[in-house]
């Protein structure tokens, strides 16, 4: 019989002898079901642009050359760490530029940071392309997990937040 790893909700391993019942000379599952109703986190940081940060007001941020790094910054978590999140920043109306996924509870394979919040620095070509200035979206969705991994709309969060890069004078 399997289950799911603690921490690690996409991985599994034998059950325990605590999830097993000997009566006689067969053996019941016991089933553990854990559910938390805590309410997840997704905040979306305003980005800096070679440390300066962006106009919060506003969103422009204005850089000196296409080597000069965006960071983009927000926090995806759950009192107990039992949360799913996807982060998304999308160029104009044309496509993905920035996106990751991941468990709250460390780094992602796109090379987001978890401090007390994840991180990335991407350089300014990336994003703008051919673009010599273009308006950016972030949208950031996190679910709270039962064991199997399954969502739990209810307790979910998500975040919208927009930027727009531009050339310094």
């Amino acid at each position: 019989m399997q289950i799911s790893k603690d921490g690690n909700s996409l991985a599994s391993q034998f059950a325990p002898d605590e999830f097993l019942i000997q009566q006689d000379d067969n053996f019941t599952f016991r089933m553990k079901v854990r559910i938390d109703n805590h309410k997840c986190v997704a905040k979306i940081k305003n980005i800096t642009v070679d440390g300066s940060p962006s106009s919060a007001e506003c969103g422009f941020a204005q850089y000196k050359n296409k080597e000069s790094k965006v960071k983009f910054q927000f926090e995806a978590s759950h009192p107990n760490d039992f949360a799913w999140f996807s982060f998304v920043a999308k160029k104009g109306n044309s496509s993905n530029v920035e996106q990751t996924q991941g468990m709250v509870i460390g780094d992602t394979h796109e090379g987001y940071i978890l401090n007390s919040e994840f991180t990335k620095d991407v350089k300014v070509d990336a994003l703008l392309g051919v673009c010599d200035k273009a308006a950016f979206a972030e949208h950031l969705v996190v679910h709270g997990l039962h064991t199997n991994g399954s969502k739990v709309n209810i307790i979910g969060s998500s975040s919208l937040a927009a930027f727009a890069l531009e050339k310094e004078d």
